[in-house]
């Protein structure tokens, strides 16, 4: 886990620094990188053989971005998120390291105000979490995939250095290992599920 946590974060460092470059905010005519922090929630859900109602998580992360033209941008980084389901009793919690890598279109709403639609596929990984099934406690990454991917499609809206977005994210792959025993028993056979969640995030560019 801390060799996986080391590479990604070194992978974001090596990009060369382009700190001496200005950006314009809002600005769709300066080609250079940007950097930012996030902050924020997402309201989260499962899909599938076990369908749960929302849970509420923080979600925490650091972009860096680049203008690939006048409106184009490709937008990456690290983000800690808090996912997971419940209902009732019944919970699955997960914590995660997520990776995003989307596109956005820049529209100038405002000389001072842009909006940015984005979309883009997620790569995360499980770091730990708990999960209560039909009235027993699992360590959840026993049983659930480390790996997981979905996409990202939203809109951001940026006025000078300040930053908020509304997006959703669709899980893609199968949240649960093939291999599953434990849960499989407990509920009475094999089955697929997918991590779903609404996303809220403030933050600064710079």
């Amino acid at each position: 886990m801390k060799k996986f946590l080391f590479t990604m974060v070194a992978a974001l460092l090596a990009i060369p620094s382009f700190a001496q470059m200005s950006r314009s905010h809002a600005s769709l005519d300066a080609s250079n990188l940007y950097f930012g922090g996030r902050l924020g929630m997402a309201v989260s859900t499962l899909t599938g053989d076990i369908d749960m109602g929302a849970r509420v998580g923080l979600t925490l992360g650091a972009v860096i971005g680049m203008q690939v033209n006048e409106s184009v941008f490709l937008e990456s980084g690290l983000y800690y998120s808090e996912r997971g389901a419940k209902d009732g009793s019944d919970y699955v919690h997960l914590n995660t390291i997520e990776i995003p890598v989307v596109a956005k279109y820049g529209i100038m709403a405002t000389d001072d105000i842009a909006l940015l639609p984005f979309l883009g596929p997620v790569f995360s990984y499980g770091i730990g979490g708990k999960t209560k099934i039909l009235g027993t406690k699992y360590s959840t990454y026993n049983d659930l995939s480390h790996s997981n991917f979905s996409i990202k499609l939203g809109c951001g809206i940026e006025y000078k250095s300040l930053y908020g977005e509304i997006g959703y994210q669709i899980g893609v792959k199968n949240l649960f290992d093939d291999d599953v025993e434990d849960f499989g028993n407990a509920t009475g056979g094999d089955f697929t599920t997918h991590s779903n969640a609404l996303l809220l995030n403030v933050g600064v560019n710079f």
